[in-house]
C-alpha cells in the first residue's frame, strides 16, 4: 500500500509547475557542513539551541514509548497491543492536520509538545494503576502533538527563518538531533527497564516506576527549557527575518 502510495506521488509531481532551484552554497566535503552543525553560525539567538536540546531530550525521553507501551498493553491482558498502537499514528496524522491552522510561537509550541510527552507517561501510570482503558487509550493518542508539535514544528521553525541555501543542512541538524536523542534514549530506557521491569514479568508496580521516573525526568526537562526560553520571549525576532508572524501557520509545506 505505501509503496503504491509512492507511486501516486511521482505521479503527482509531474502537475508540478516547474520551480527554479534555490541558491545552495558549494558542499566542501566538511562533516560539520554536512551534518547541519554549521548551520548554528546562521542562528543568531542562542535559544535555537535549547530548542533544538528540546528535539534532542523528547526523543530521548520518547525513545521507551514504541518498545515499552506494547509491553504494557500485554502485561495488562489486552491481546492485540499492535492495533491499539495505531492509535498514535492517527493521532499523529489529526495533529499534523491541526498544526499549520495554529498561531502559537513555535517555542511555546514545542513546549506543548514535550509537556504531551511527559502526560503520555502520566496516562500509562494511571493505566497500570487499574484506572481503566481510556487512559491507555489517551497515552497512546498523545504521540500525535510529541511529533507535530516538537520534530515538525522544528522542521518548519528551520526552513522559515533560514537562507535558501542552509535549510536543508538546518534540516538535517534537526534529524541529526533526534537520532541522537532516539539512541541515548534506547540506552536510557533499557537500562531502566532492566531496572525496574526485570527479572520476570513486570507487575502493575514495576509499571508505575518505570513510567514514573520518566514523568519525573520529564518534568525536570520541561521546567528547565522554560526557565532557559523564558515565558514572554519570541524566538522568531532574534532570527533573520524578524517580520514573519511567529506562528505555524500557512507553512504546511
Amino acid at each position: 500500500v505505501a509503496s503504491a502510495c509512492e507511486a501516486v506521488l511521482v505521479l503527482f509531481t509531474f502537475s508540478l509547475p516547474l520551480t527554479p532551484l534555490p541558491p545552495i552554497s558549494r558542499l566542501q566535503g566538511n562533516w560539520g557542513e554536512r551534518l547541519g552543525v554549521q548551520t548554528l553560525g546562521q542562528l543568531k539567538h542562542q535559544r535555537v539551541v535549547v530548542l533544538l536540546g528540546m528535539v534532542l531530550m523528547a526523543n530521548l525521553l520518547g525513545a521507551a514509548f514504541f518498545p515499552y507501551a506494547p509491553q504494557l498493553l500485554s502485561s495488562t491482558g489486552i491481546s492485540r497491543p499492535s492495533a491499539w498502537m495505531t492509535t498514535a499514528q492517527w493521532s499523529e496524522i489529526l495533529f499534523l492536520g491541526l498544526l499549520p491552522l495554529l498561531r502559537v510561537h513555535p517555542h511555546r509550541l514545542m513546549l506543548i509538545g514535550l509537556t504531551c510527552s511527559g502526560l503520555r507517561c502520566l496516562c500509562f501510570i494511571a493505566y497500570s494503576a487499574g484506572a481503566g482503558w481510556p487512559y491507555a487509550l489517551l497515552g497512546l493518542a498523545c504521540h500525535g502533538p510529541v511529533t507535530a508539535f516538537l520534530i515538525v514544528t522544528m522542521q518548519i521553525f528551520m526552513e522559515t527563518n533560514l537562507p535558501a541555501g542552509v535549510r536543508n543542512r538546518a534540516q538535517a541538524l534537526v534529524s541529526l538531533c533526534a537520532g541522537v536523542g532516539s539512541l541515548l534514549g534506547l540506552a536510557l530506557t533499557g537500562g531502566l527497564a532492566q531496572a525496574t521491569l526485570l527479572p520476570g514479568p513486570a507487575d502493575a508496580h514495576s509499571w508505575q516506576l518505570f513510567w514514573g521516573v520518566l514523568a519525573l525526568i520529564h518534568a525536570i526537562a520541561i521546567t528547565g527549557f522554560a526557565l532557559c526560553l523564558g515565558s514572554g520571549s519570541v524566538v522568531v525576532s532574534a532570527l533573520s527575518r524578524p517580520s514573519r508572524p511567529p506562528s505555524v501557520r500557512g507553512m504546511d509545506s
